[in-house]
């Protein structure tokens, strides 16, 4: 099984489960996520247009090392 650990949870949580021999990837030590909140009713085409949209006014360095929210008409961003 593997986990993804985020800023949420101590680094010890990911030490504890390595330790007990599960895959841990801690998003603060790799690039950073992005979630899309879109409503469900848009189409394929028009969803991936909204996130292809939202993602070319960032810059690399907007999105590494941290969690971005992409929403309708909001981008939101923390940085670790």
């Amino acid at each position: 099984m593997i986990f993804v650990i985020d800023e949420d949870l101590p680094r010890s949580t990911a030490k504890i489960l390595r330790a007990n021999g599960f895959e841990v990837y801690d998003i603060r030590d790799h690039g950073g996520i992005v979630v899309a909140h879109f409503p469900n009713e848009l189409s394929t085409s028009e969803l991936n247009a909204k996130i292809l949209g939202a993602i070319s006014v960032l810059s690399e360095n907007d999105l590494k090392m941290s969690l971005t929210i992409l929403e309708p008409g909001k981008i939101r961003s923390r940085k670790n």
